[in-house]
């Protein structure tokens, strides 16, 4: 087992190996095509989360745990805006797919039969912010000379023109049935329009089809919420929830993550008063797999963290919920 963590402003790499052996069993460390290569007694063979000029700069070994630092040499990577996300299937990422005729070409179908639902003959567009209706408040509704009463006039809905696809965080919004001739219900109804929930489709173009993991919806409830209260403590479902760190970019067991959220969590007795995040018991039973699959595939050493909470000590587990 496994992890790597990218430190941007280290510019370097953690690596965090269950190692059988001693560090004098080792006799070479090899860097190529974004793969670390440990030989000795056996050979360890693990992928990198991000691509870049690294060389190894330190190695140390404590217990069973092997900690290798890599440097990268060349110029510092570039990192986003940890508070920001490029969602899955917005118009940015729609944009990359191929042209024909100065076109882009794709189709969103049913994930259980594989009907086309919406194509690229309608128009897209972007949600301004999942935190739109929020911060309506916030926004000038004057003119900057003209100190007179201005009436509201919204209701916090964004609603599809025709031949028109809104895009949001986890889903879109379109002027389509909401229920797919096979019979699956593909989200929900919103006045005259359907709310379609990214899982419930594929998106195909070419020889490529991308499928839209289900705890997406969570990884960006989460994040919707430390934008907009700044908290890093909330309870979901039977866990109380600490978010340590955002943006990091990680390998666990040949699977890379990127923009994860480090979390601790544990099982509370008596429901603590803290934010909240509310999910279905669906959604629940997806956030509990997808953090314990993670958690399960980290180093015994590092995969748990004894931290106080209300004076007594309680052991928090360890994971990362991040976009594959």
């Amino acid at each position: 087992m496994y992890i790597c963590e990218f430190l941007p402003r280290l510019n370097s790499i953690s690596v965090n190996v269950e190692f059988n052996g001693e560090v004098s069993d080792i006799t070479k460390v090899n860097i190529t095509g974004g793969v670390l290569s440990i030989i000795g007694k056996e050979k360890y063979e693990i992928i990198l989360p991000i691509e870049g000029d690294f060389e190894l700069s330190s190695i140390r070994k404590s217990s069973q745990l092997l900690n290798l630092s890599l440097k990268n040499q060349s110029s510092t990577i570039k990192t986003d805006n940890f508070m920001l996300t490029d969602l899955q299937w917005s118009c940015k990422d729609l944009l990359k797919t191929p042209k024909i005729d100065n076109k882009n070409c794709f189709k969103f179908i049913c994930k259980q039969c594989e009907e086309v639902i919406v194509d690229s003959d309608n128009r897209f567009n972007d949600m301004p912010s999942e935190l739109w209706a929020e911060l309506m408040d916030l926004w000038h509704c004057h003119k900057p000379h003209n100190h007179d009463k201005h009436s509201k006039n919204y209701n916090g809905n964004l609603v599809p023109r025709d031949n028109q696809v809104i895009i949001g965080s986890y889903y879109l919004l379109a002027n389509v049935p909401n229920v797919c001739k096979c019979g699956l219900t593909l989200g929900e109804i919103e006045a005259s329009h359907s709310k379609l929930m990214k899982w419930n489709l594929k998106l195909v173009y070419n020889d490529t089809v991308e499928d839209y993991p289900q705890y997406y919806y969570i990884y960006n409830k989460i994040l919707d919420k430390i934008n907009l209260s700044a908290v890093r403590k909330v309870v979901i479902g039977k866990y109380l929830v600490w978010i340590f760190n955002l943006g990091i970019d990680i390998s666990v067991e040949q699977q890379i993550l990127s923009k994860s959220l480090k979390i601790c969590y544990s099982e509370y007795q008596d429901k603590p008063i803290d934010e909240e995040i509310i999910l279905n018991d669906e959604m629940l039973e997806v956030f509990y797999k997808e953090i314990n699959r993670v958690h399960e595939k980290l180093p015994v050493n590092i995969n748990s963290m004894l931290l106080k909470e209300d004076d007594r000590p309680v052991m928090y587990k360890i994971s990362y919920l991040g976009l594959q």
